[in-house]
């Protein structure tokens, strides 16, 4: 027997209840493990900030996700290395020269360091508004410098970045000739400097701290999943399954998914679920005056029981890196019912022949199965997964659906004029609450 019921409202505000903590979520979002040591050489490790203008807005130090942060400031920082294979670098560069005495004014800065060895390429992101002398508003710029080993740093800049680097690389002839194809861009410029690192000064050991590119959704999750399904069916223009008296029955259904993601908080969702599901529709009418029956009140239940298919195919945002993911996910979900078996419910006269009366109002079904569809509708999702040290990865959702199948259902009866009724087409509402695991 199905079980017929609405999902309770404390299941419902306990998953809502986690939408607090989105908020949180999402501005940790950027830290990322790793460790800082400090100038006075004490070394930090934990969750580390990092903001684009790291040198003019300093970093901050969390030792847990909930723990308290520890603010830094660029003249506190000698080194900082991310699990995401960043690193900076604190370093020294001449800032201006005095006209008048000829000095040269310096400054301390954080620097990324993005290719390490004989040579050595670094990026500075600097407020090129503030450093224009204007104090409000924020305009980005990028800087690279590169050195060698025992040198200071060098500014390179697109006018004259090609005649620095030749007499820089002058050693090897291969790199000053592969100069000529390179253009001015992060990854040209470092993919230049580590074949130099590589090739000419290979007793220097060579790393390149700049962090990999996944390929986008590179990586593959799979998950298992049991769901308590929740659905209503109904035709909207037809007194048959009317929306209004249609029920919502629950039913188990299995589910099968694949994430495709990438360290981003963006990933794609494939995959299919089965179930059997069942509709309901009752409505009550009372027998006809001059009956046998007149003003006997007759149930008419019509029902619906079918197999579903149903393929999602959504787009996820997880918020924040913490062992408690939330997640939101919405989009298409493609299906099939098949094995289709209708029964609809409606009253007919019967001829009895008594002397009270000829006729008798009766309730009767008549069989309306159809046949396999495909339907269209959309989905939406409400989530939590934790994530373990695993690859076995617990989650816990709230999902609503609507959609409707493709073909018109032609009805079961006929008209004064031969003609059978029209239905119109099959909807459906669907909640469910579902636990699976991925791996």
């Amino acid at each position: 027997m199905p079980i017929k019921h609405r999902f309770t409202l404390p299941l419902l505000s306990t998953l809502i209840s986690l939408l607090p903590g989105l908020a949180l979520a999402q501005s940790r979002a950027k830290d990322v493990p790793g460790y800082v040591v400090t100038t006075a050489g004490d070394t930090l490790r934990g969750l580390i900030s990092i903001p684009h203008f790291v040198t003019e807005q300093g970093i901050s130090v969390r030792p847990a996700a909930k723990a308290p942060a520890r603010q830094l400031s660029a003249a506190e920082v000698r080194v900082i290395g991310l699990q995401d294979q960043r690193r900076f670098l604190r370093q020294t560069v001449a800032a201006s020269r005095n006209p008048e005495t000829g000095v040269v004014d310096s400054a301390t800065i954080l620097v990324q360091h993005l290719v390490g060895g004989a040579a050595n390429l670094y990026r500075y992101n600097h407020n090129a508004a503030r450093h224009a002398g204007r104090s409000e508003g924020a305009s980005a710029a990028v800087q690279y410098f590169i050195d060698q080993q025992g040198s200071s740093l060098v500014p390179l800049r697109r006018p004259t970045y090609e005649p620095v680097l030749t007499a820089l690389f002058k050693d090897c002839p291969p790199v000053v000739q592969a100069l000529l194809r390179t253009g001015f861009t992060e990854d040209k410029l470092g993919n230049l400097t580590l074949r130099y690192d590589t090739l000419c000064q290979a007793t220097t050991p060579a790393t390149d701290y700049r962090p990999r590119h996944e390929p986008l959704f590179g990586q593959r999750l799979l998950s298992v999943r049991v769901a308590a399904q929740q659905t209503k069916f109904y035709h909207p223009s037809s007194y048959y399954f009317h929306p209004d008296q249609a029920e919502r029955i629950t039913r188990p259904a299995l589910g099968l998914e694949m994430r495709f993601a990438n360290a981003g908080p963006w990933s794609v969702i494939v995959g299919g679920t089965y179930a059997r599901q069942r509709g309901e529709s009752t409505r009550t009418e009372t027998a006809v005056p001059g009956t046998l029956n007149a003003g006997q009140p007759l149930v008419l239940t019509s029902t619906i029981d079918v197999k579903t298919l149903q393929v999602p195919v959504l787009a996820r945002y997880t918020l924040g890196h913490g062992r408690l993911r939330p997640y939101l996910a919405g989009g298409l979900v493609l299906g099939w019912l098949f094995d289709d078996h209708t029964s609809l419910a409606y009253a007919k006269l019967t001829y009895i022949g008594t002397a009270e009366s000829f006729y008798r109002d009766d309730v009767v079904s008549l069989r309306a199965d159809r046949g396999p569809r495909f339907t269209l509708g959309t989905a939406l999702r409400l989530g939590l997964q934790v994530k373990n040290a695993g690859r076995i990865s617990p989650l816990l959702e709230l999902q609503y659906g609507t959609g409707r199948d493709r073909e018109q259902n032609p009805g079961a009866l006929t008209n004064l004029y031969g003609q059978r009724e029209s239905m119109g087409y099959l909807h459906y509402q669907s909640l469910s609450l579902t636990t699976g695991i991925e791996f």
